[in-house]
């Protein structure tokens, strides 16, 4: 991979503006994708994919929450290989989700809002596994584009959101939180229905053209009286 340096790596909003990089965050993008590129290349018979985000988690960099969703969207853009970029996404939300918490905490507690992020993965080579991998508690995320395998996977809590479809394994050992799935689902595994481990919800809806978000399914069944999600 080539190195961002000096905002020649530009991402657009939607309106046509640049997005502005400062050098810090600049430097983040590059050690995110020097630890991606330690690590994926380790098969996973020489390193599960639990070790694998533990020790991940400990090499990210301090990201401000105001600036994550800027910087993880330069970091997709500029990843040439994409199914393993769950294995960094998901720690590096777990970490920016911990400051963010720390620094809620000082504030009122009918003030304290959850962290929020919306990541772009239309485009991409392969629809990357492990998107929201021990997704925490007070971590509100959307996904546009289509997710692969493991999807949530030992998520713990937050609202997760997909616009688009997800791959096989979605949900495996899934503890907690919501997910919403506006698109098709390769496969759950069987544990995201586990009654006694999962204390989640998961959610498949579908877009109507009125605007509202119309529920198709959930999960636990006892749910399905709610028919609408606005």
């Amino acid at each position: 991979m080539e190195e961002l340096r000096g905002g020649r790596f530009e991402l657009k909003k939607a309106e046509g503006k640049k997005i502005e990089f400062s050098e810090a965050e600049e430097g983040i993008v590059n050690e995110l994708a020097a630890i991606y590129e330690k690590y994926r290349r380790i098969p996973e018979k020489e390193m599960s994919v639990d070790r694998k985000l533990a020790l991940i988690k400990k090499e990210i960099p301090e990201i401000e929450p105001d600036s994550a969703e800027k910087v993880l969207n330069a970091f997709i853009r500029r990843a040439d290989k994409t199914k393993e970029l769950g294995l960094i996404i998901s720690p590096a939300i777990e970490s920016i989700n911990e400051t963010h918490i720390q620094r809620e905490k000082k504030a009122e507690e009918t003030e304290r809002k959850p962290l929020k992020i919306k990541l772009n993965l239309e485009g991409l080579k392969e629809s990357p596994d492990y998107i929201a991998a021990r997704n925490p508690v007070a971590c509100d995320l959307t996904f546009i584009g289509n997710c692969g395998n493991n999807f949530g996977y030992n998520m713990r809590g937050g609202v997760v959101k997909v616009e688009g479809d997800v791959g096989e394994k979605t949900a495996k050992r899934m503890r907690g939180g919501e997910l919403y799935i506006f698109g098709k689902v390769g496969g759950f595994a069987e544990s995201a229905f586990s009654e006694k481990r999962n204390k989640g919800k998961i959610f498949q809806m579908e877009k109507t053209e009125g605007g509202k978000d119309k529920l198709i399914q959930v999960w636990p069944k006892e749910e399905k009286e709610k028919e609408e999600i606005t």
